[in-house]
């Protein structure tokens, strides 16, 4: 189409046409303002290169209004000004010359840019967090990987988002632990452990698993010399009577699933995340006896609890779920979750001086049995703490029934001491251990 000559009033005005237009500059050779069917504006240079015909698209339009100053140094497919427009369409047509193709040179620093990206994109600290959780953590068969997610997920990540790995320096790792040190020490610990681990993993200086594949390999070891700024102490929280009937009674106010849940735990001595986890298929409900497989144990044994009568009694009542194996879940697909949630409920309920953790009902059970009587051996059985010759051989097979009619004594006597406690009445004659037996 012919030049009428391009002027900033003249492109502000210029209407769309049916099919597309392209208005050349009479002072600019080469330089074609592109008017599209929809009304956008844009800027392309045509030229030959080689003999060929060729084209450069320059970047969109920008009208500038009154008073308003021409912008910086303009870019390749930013929005440019009728002068910008003419000054990149000038340095292009000098490229030609030189026997460079500018369209050509675009594309190849394109192609560049995205594989930079790419490469950033799979070195980014949250792509290689998900790669940790996924081929290292959840591989391993360590029960703790949604901690450790929680961790890089809601402390690290915010904080390191948009990095490479690679730019994570000790300072970074420093500022993050100090930061989260100030109100929690003893998370920060966790932080530091779990970014250090993930560290290790990804310079595959740690054993087991698959290490991280990175595109540049680690050139430093960020967390090397950064001390744990929380002091560690050994829990040795017990509750009282006054407590553990004060946990009774939220319990039954929270109602399903965490009161039966919470109630078990003080029954059971059991560890949070295999009651959470208890399937009915475990539970022989005529025997009254809990099988917990060697999955879902600490020490990979398999687990036989004698279950008193209390605690038959919850988990018969709790409401089932069509079709569900599982005691306690809310989805019928997977156990309970939301600990953290759920024993905020209970401390604004109960409203305890002193902090306390689910974790601290096993070791209230297991003081508490010590306090009426059942010997150590038997709490240690009660508990699943296997140590030693215990672990080996033909007693490491038959050891799930080991002290089974001590452990159902022990467990009915404990039973009926918490009954005492939440209710304030005697409790009810244990049978002996001769009549315990299975």
């Amino acid at each position: 189409m012919a030049s009428q000559g391009l002027t900033p009033l003249r492109i502000a005005n210029q209407k769309p046409g049916a099919e597309r237009l392209e208005i050349a500059d009479a002072r600019c050779r080469g330089l074609y303002l592109v008017v599209q069917p929809s009304g956008a504006k844009s800027w392309a240079v045509r030229y030959r290169y080689l003999k060929k015909p060729k084209k450069l698209t320059l970047g969109t339009v920008l009208v500038l209004g009154q008073g308003e100053a021409e912008p910086g140094e303009p870019t390749i497919d930013g929005a440019l000004t009728l002068a910008g427009a003419r000054k990149l369409a000038a340095h292009a047509l000098h490229q030609v010359k030189q026997g460079i193709d500018p369209s050509a040179k675009k594309q190849d620093e394109i192609t560049a840019g995205n594989t930079a990206a790419a490469a950033r994109a799979e070195d980014s600290v949250e792509n290689l967090a998900t790669q940790f959780i996924e081929r290292y953590c959840k591989v391993k068969g360590n029960r703790s990987w949604g901690r450790t997610k929680a961790i890089l997920d809601n402390e690290v990540l915010p904080e390191w988002k948009g990095k490479t790995v690679h730019e994570i320096t000790p300072d970074d790792v420093e500022y993050l632990i100090d930061k989260i040190a100030k109100d929690r020490p003893i998370a920060a610990n966790r932080a530091l452990a779990a970014v250090r681990k993930w560290f290790s993993w990804m310079g595959g200086r740690y054993k087991g698993g698959q290490k991280a594949i990175l595109k540049v390999r680690l050139r430093t070891a960020p967390c090397v010399g950064i001390e744990p700024p929380g002091a560690e102490t050994r829990r040795d929280r017990v509750l009282t009577a006054d407590e553990i009937k004060a946990v009774w009674a939220v319990s039954d106010e929270i109602g399903e699933p965490f009161g039966p849940f919470v109630r078990l735990l003080l029954l059971t001595g059991q560890r949070r995340s295999e009651v959470a986890g208890m399937l009915r298929s475990e539970i022989d409900e005529d025997k009254g006896i809990w099988t917990i497989p060697g999955s879902r144990t600490k020490n990979k044994l398999v687990h036989v609890v004698p279950l008193s009568t209390q605690a038959m009694a919850i988990i018969e009542a709790v409401t089932r779920i069509a079709k569900s194996d599982f005691v306690f879940t809310t989805t019928g697909e997977s156990s309970i979750g939301g600990f953290s949630r759920a024993k905020r409920r209970i401390d604004q309920k109960m409203k305890t001086v002193e902090a306390w953790e689910f974790h601290d009902c096993r070791r209230t059970v297991s003081t508490g049995m010590g306090e009426i009587g059942i010997l150590p051996h038997v709490v240690e059985a009660v508990l699943n703490h296997v140590s030693g010759a215990a672990k080996q051989g033909v007693a490491g097979t038959y050891n799930r029934w080991n002290y089974f009619p001590e452990k159902r004594v022990a467990l009915e006597r404990w039973a009926g001491h918490v009954d005492e406690i939440v209710t304030g009445k005697p409790a009810a004659k244990v049978i002996p251990i001769s009549a315990g037996r299975r």
